[in-house]
Formats: C-alpha cells, sequence, structure tokens
C-alpha cells in the first residue's frame, strides 16, 4: 500500500512539469519585432500577464494564470492555470507551448494525459499562434 501511495505521489508531482507539443510556424525573419509585439497584444488580450519579454534571446513567457471556468478533467470537472511561452528563432522558426495544470481536490495538481484534454489545449495554441502571426501580417501556414 505504501508503494502505491508512493507512486501516486511521485506520478502527481511529475506530472505537472510536463509539456504539450508546440504548435509551430515559420515567419520572415524582417517581422521579428512585429511577430513579438503582435504575440504580446494578443496574449494580454487573452488575459495573460507577461513575465519575461526578451526579443534578443527571442523569448516571451507569461506568468501562470489561474482561469475562473473549469475544464473536464475525466468524470468531473477541475480548476486549472495556465502560461505560454513563445519562441522565436533567428533563423525564422516559431514555438508556442500552452502550459496547463489542473487542480483537483484530492490529487493535486497534475497536467492532462487524456488525449481529448491534449487535443483541445493543442487547438487552443494553434489558434493563439495563428493569431499572432495574422497580428503581425504574416499568412497563416496550410
Amino acid at each position: 500500500m505504501r508503494t502505491l501511495l508512493a507512486l501516486v505521489v511521485l506520478v502527481t508531482l511529475t506530472a505537472c512539469a510536463s509539456r504539450m507539443v508546440p504548435a509551430t510556424a515559420s515567419f520572415q525573419v524582417s517581422k521579428r519585432e512585429q511577430l513579438f509585439a503582435s504575440a504580446a497584444k494578443e496574449l494580454k488580450a487573452r488575459g495573460f500577464r507577461l513575465d519575461t519579454l526578451d526579443v534578443a534571446r527571442g523569448v516571451l513567457q507569461t506568468d501562470w494564470e489561474e482561469r475562473p471556468d473549469r475544464v473536464k478533467c475525466g468524470y468531473v470537472t477541475c480548476a486549472y492555470q495556465e502560461r505560454v511561452e513563445f519562441k522565436v528563432s533567428g533563423s525564422g522558426a516559431v514555438e508556442l507551448y500552452l502550459d496547463r495544470e489542473l487542480a483537483h481536490w484530492a490529487s493535486g495538481c497534475f497536467t492532462p494525459t487524456n488525449l481529448e484534454q491534449r487535443a483541445v489545449i493543442e487547438a487552443e495554441e494553434r489558434a493563439i499562434l495563428d493569431a499572432i502571426l495574422a497580428g503581425a501580417g504574416e499568412a497563416l501556414p496550410r
């Protein structure tokens, strides 16, 4: 029984650190400044507070934001928090991660592992990235 409890605790603690597959795209390197300005504007419009904005390093990261609504997590719904990490390379590659942690009263925080939950998050990543690209005047990837 102790082994099972230890395994549950270990899985719960390590699950909060896992990541989703990022939404990716490419952009015209000459529009780097517009891309970061668009990202900051779009993320603020979606209720995120910027934590790090370092155009030279190609990184924008938001603070963790607790969301007022709830999402499906198994047979119940859970509160959740999320943050965004936006990375831009010097060669024109873009990655956007939407990290989401679900909170359940009995099991603590955990990252969604259910395929349906992950598909929803990946679709949200894509929608955010598409809005950022559109705001910077970039053609959306198809």
